[in-house]
Formats: structure tokens, C-alpha cells, sequence
């Protein structure tokens, strides 16, 4: 997140960062989770209150 600073300008030191692959296939619709795989997924998923089916937060799992 930034902060504002006295001079207005905002600061971007405290910034968090993000690694990104790029997803170079096809990607296959149609494709469903069931039962444990959906249920450990489901754990990571943080809906919104207003809008639940369409703003969804999926929390990342933790890399070592």
C-alpha cells in the first residue's frame, strides 16, 4: 500500500510485491473441483459483502 507523505506526494517504499507466471497454454473451460481439492480452495476464498458472486479475494497459499 502507499502512504500520502507531508508533501502530498505519495511513497511507494513500503510497497508489497507479487511474482507473476505467465500461463502460456490453452486454458481448458469447462473444468470443475470436487470434493477435497474444492473444499481446500474454498478455505482460500474471502467474498465480498455487497457483492459475494462477483468481487471474490482468493488467498494465496504460502511458497517456501
Amino acid at each position: 500500500m502507499s502512504k500520502s507523505t507531508k508533501s502530498g506526494k505519495l511513497d511507494f517504499s513500503t510497497s508489497l510485491s507479487a511474482t507473476v507466471n505467465l500461463f502460456k497454454g490453452v486454458y481448458e473451460k469447462g473444468i470443475k473441483v470436487f470434493g477435497k481439492e474444492k473444499l481446500e480452495l474454498e478455505q482460500r476464498l474471502q467474498r465480498s459483502e455487497k457483492l459475494p458472486l462477483y468481487d471474490i479475494t482468493i488467498n494465496p497459499l504460502a511458497v517456501n
